[in-house]
């Protein structure tokens, strides 16, 4: 009879004689997007006797379908116990997990929304049990947070800690009455905290981050929890895309858990279709064809969702969306490839050949960024999403119009962007406009992609 769920992850394996150890891919924070589960078990092949993963923490929260993640995890870990390991993440505890989605949290409302309170019961007894660390090759340290403020922690004492500390609920370890007793933490509960919360920095040492209480330490550190050399990576879900190890990226500004989606068919046929049609009322999306005249909200709403509810999965998938931890809408960048659909708010006989999609190319049609999350990099980062799907489809060049007088200009060229051609045909589309500035009302700006 198979072990229940929280006996599964607790024993340690050795894997096979040394040289024919899996590949290991280690996956972090996926939050409940099953489509980025699918997606990394498609790359990567499932877990086999050839390839095992490590989820480094945080499956729940956030999005709606960690239940699933879950599932499949623990079927994969039934299937092939030495080739699927999790560790605990900050939310995997019963404070993270009761907190609504706009909060960050949301697990229990998705559980309970499919199952019974039995069901949550069991999740939050398997939490408990998860490990917080895990050694790869004695070489590599993972863990869901960060390292310690507290000096002197070896690999002994970390596998030394009672399981009463390292099973009790984090961020506050304290029962509410030691709370208002003013009892301190102890040296075991700060170094679990800090494993589950810790950030890194770009600084030297560690220094507390504000508002909240969280540590901030600089990586990369020589490690030597006792073993015969030091580690050669302290690998943390932190450490955030392609980037060296020395790298980190803070997004506080623009609320953390920042993540750019593709548009999908779900989002289509919800109510965040309006959110996102308000954020092209807000910016460029928000004009007509001919730039010189706003559409009313209605307007906007219904072009929207007229355009996105029929165009196909391709189209939608060349449109990233930007979303915070609570899944509000910061911004979005719509593509165009020479096989998708035309920008939807010009008309085709409008459309002049510097608009025309070449096999080779990219369209930038549109990227809007909210006005809360203006002037804070996110622009940067819909920009570095485009490219990178343009690179996948095999595009040489990136190519957008901006208006004349538009300040995102000076982004566009801080980005590798320079004006290419005046487009006279769009000036023509408004000659009045022509007439009164004395210029073009908008210019083709290019991009070669290496």
């Amino acid at each position: 009879m198979p072990p229940c769920p929280e006996q599964l992850w607790m024993c340690s394996h050795h894997l096979r004689r040394e040289g024919s150890d899996p590949r290991l891919v280690v996956v972090g924070d996926t939050h409940g997007q099953l489509q980025d589960v699918l997606h990394i078990l498609e790359e990567n092949g499932p877990p086999s006797e050839e390839v095992a993963y490590l989820f480094n923490g945080d499956i729940v929260d956030r999005g709606r379908h960690a239940v699933e993640i879950w599932m499949l995890i623990i079927a994969y870990k039934l299937a092939f116990p030495r080739s699927v390991f999790v560790l605990r993440g900050n939310h995997e505890n019963d404070q993270m997990i009761a907190r609504p989605f706009k909060m960050g949290g949301g697990f229990s409302e998705e559980c309970l929304s499919k199952y019974n309170h039995a069901v949550l019961a069991a999740f939050q007894r398997m939490f408990k049990r998860l490990p917080l660390f895990a050694v790869v090759a004695r070489e590599i340290f993972v863990v869901h947070g960060g390292l310690f403020r507290s000096p002197g922690v070896t690999l002994q004492s970390l596998r030394e800690l009672p399981e009463g500390d390292w099973q009790r609920n984090y961020p506050n370890p304290l029962k509410k009455d030691e709370i208002d007793r003013g009892q301190a933490w102890t040296r075991n509960e700060e170094i679990l905290f800090d494993a589950l919360w810790a950030d890194p920095h770009l600084g030297s040492g560690s220094k507390r981050r504000l508002p909240r209480k969280k540590l901030q330490i600089k990586l990369p550190c020589p490690l030597a929890f006792g073993l015969r050399r030091p580690f050669t990576v302290p690998l943390q879900r932190k450490n955030v895309g392609n980037a060296p190890a020395q790298q980190t990226f803070d997004i506080a500004d623009i609320g953390e858990g920042l993540r750019i989606e593709a548009m999908s068919q779900e989002r289509c046929e919800t109510e965040r279709l309006k959110e996102m049609a308000k954020l092209y009322l807000d910016g460029f999306g928000g004009k007509r064809f001919c730039l010189c005249c706003r559409n009313t909200e209605v307007e906007t709403v219904s072009g929207v969702r007229s355009a996105y509810t029929r165009f196909p999965e391709s189209k939608l998938k060349a449109c990233g969306v930007a979303v915070d931890a609570s899944g509000k809408e910061l911004g979005l960048i719509q593509l165009g490839f020479h096989d998708t659909p035309g920008d939807w708010e010009i008309p085709s006989c409008c459309v002049c050949m510097n608009a025309t999609v070449k096999a080779d190319e990219c369209h930038v049609e549109r990227i809007v960024v909210g006005a809360a999350a203006r002037g804070k990099g996110l622009g940067t980062k819909l920009l570095n999403w485009a490219e990178d799907r343009a690179r996948e489809r095999g595009c040489k060049t990136m190519f957008l119009e901006v208006v004349s007088g538009n300040p995102a200009k000076k982004l566009y060229e801080k980005h590798g962007y320079v004006t290419a051609t005046s487009n006279f045909g769009r000036c023509m589309m408004c000659p009045l406009t022509f007439c009164v500035l004395g210029h073009v009302y908008a210019d083709t700006m290019r991009k070669p992609l290496s």
